[in-house]
């Protein structure tokens, strides 16, 4: 789609014939295609991994306590945290647009590039 300011015409005809016409100018935004970068950094001494869905590769507190993902621009990515035995899962940082009730699920929407956090005590 191409962003930019239209002119939109509508014209209608009544049951009697008569027209009625008016114009308008609408604006438009492009609508963003492509790719956005979720950067996940799990902080604490704790051990855990985080799953997401849209499924990609899992990231793990031992192995990989920096992850960085791509997903569909504009697109809804919820990570789901599982603490090891013996960890406990802290809390999300900002970016969350919604956690479900026992704090283990983020909903972020990919409006664009995000960083965010977790600590695993």
């Amino acid at each position: 789609m191409v962003a930019g300011t239209f002119t939109v015409r509508l014209s209608v005809v009544d049951d009697a014939g008569l027209v009625n016409e008016t114009t308008r100018n609408v604006t438009v935004a492009g609508a963003s295609s492509g790719n956005a970068t979720l950067t996940l950094t799990l902080t604490g001494g704790g051990h855990g991994v985080v799953e997401y869905t849209p499924i990609v590769t899992a990231c793990s507190k031992d192995s990989e306590p920096v992850c960085v993902r791509e997903f569909a621009n504009l697109s809804t990515v919820v990570l789901k945290a599982t603490a090891y035995s013996g960890s406990s899962l802290g809390n999300w940082g900002t970016g969350c647009q919604s956690i479900n009730p026992a704090g283990d699920e983020c909903r972020i929407f990919m409006d664009g590039n995000r960083t965010m956090t977790l600590g695993i005590n």
